[in-house]
């Protein structure tokens, strides 16, 4: 299985960008990944995108869309609380509130064992963070306040800092704890 782990975007690395706001996470995540979820879709596999970290789970249905995605040829999880974990060819976790990515996922049974039959999982932003051994939840802007649980990847001796050029994620604190 391939893992792959990305930062997200930052808005502050392509606010001068005019397609931010169609491609913003596409170009770095999931565009990157298109020519391979493409050929998994293109052998009759099953490529699932989980919402599940987003309030609003139509949040990413315009991007994806833009970037070439059909939206019937994906499978969308995180509307609901179920997911067939060992169908999958490819997995992708989406960004946004990593607390209840991570309760999704609990939910659902999501371990990398469930996962037999994925040749991609990827993270990004929280994402990646819960595809670690420790994951970081339930902090403050200020970094006063976080909280470190058990991801679903223990094994990997792992604890993903996404976005390391925006303090609001990489937090001095959280530097400091780990030292």
């Amino acid at each position: 299985m391939r893992i792959i782990r990305s930062g997200g975007t930052n808005a502050s690395l392509t606010t001068n960008d005019p397609d931010y706001e169609v491609y913003g996470f596409g170009k770095y995540f999931m565009l990157q990944l298109k020519p391979q979820l493409d050929e998994i879709i293109g052998s009759g596999g099953k490529v699932a995108v989980c919402v599940a970290a987003k309030p609003n789970k139509d949040r990413y249905n315009e991007p994806l869309k833009a970037i070439g995605y059909d939206l019937d040829e994906l499978i969308i999880l995180g509307r609901e609380d179920s997911a067939n974990w060992e169908e999958y060819e490819a997995v992708t976790l989406l960004g946004g509130e990593t607390q209840q990515l991570h309760n999704w996922l609990s939910r659902t049974g999501f371990s990398i064992d469930a996962l037999k039959n994925c040749m991609i999982l990827g993270g990004d932003s929280a994402g990646a963070y819960v595809l670690a051994a420790k994951t970081i939840v339930t902090y403050e802007p200020d970094g006063s306040s976080f909280e470190i649980i058990d991801g679903f990847m223990p094994d990997s001796n792992l604890l993903v800092a996404a976005h390391v050029n925006n303090p609001y994620y990489h937090l001095p604190a959280l530097s400091e704890e780990l030292k």
